[in-house]
């Protein structure tokens, strides 16, 4: 049974992210709804317990974008996910929504620069603009609350199986 939650939770997000968000995009930019997915996760059980989600994660957006060198995101999600975690843990005390969406701006922030200088480090072609940036950060920020209460809906069944 848990692995028919896993799946059926996997495919949803996968149709989301690849067949209705672009569709909605602003500025020509929309939210990366596994990144937010996997900050998520990783405020709810850590980002050992995650690892499994964060290499699968990276490995389809190394696949889906073509051009990044083969493990690059999975590096860069590691690194997100370690810096949630520490901000999680270190200014997280009690949950309120407030401080939820300030982790999640915060970590999106970070992935974002991080993503910037490696693939400037690397000389991987990026399409990176000022605007776009702060607006896929506002946009990811927005989603972001509803997108934790569904992972921790998602954590509390997996638990409970």
């Amino acid at each position: 049974m848990k692995i028919v939650i896993i799946i059926i939770f996997v495919v949803i997000f996968l149709f989301l992210q690849i067949g209705i968000l672009p569709n909605l995009k602003i500025a020509n930019v929309y939210p990366n709804l596994f990144l937010i997915g996997l900050i998520g996760l990783t405020i709810l059980i850590g980002w050992k317990q995650s690892l499994g989600w964060i290499i699968a994660t990276g490995l389809f957006l190394d696949f889906y974008s073509l051009n990044n060198i083969l493990g690059i995101s999975i590096f860069i999600l590691l690194l997100t996910c370690i810096f949630s975690q520490f901000l999680n843990q270190r200014f997280l005390k009690k949950e309120n929504k407030l401080s939820v969406v300030l982790i999640f701006t915060i970590s999106l922030l970070f992935f974002e620069i991080l993503s910037i200088i490696l693939f400037k480090i690397l000389r991987i072609e990026s399409n990176f603009y000022l605007l776009g940036l702060i607006v896929k950060i506002i946009y990811s920020s927005i989603l972001a609350l509803p997108v934790f209460y569904v992972i921790k809906w998602y954590v509390d069944k997996i638990k409970s199986l």
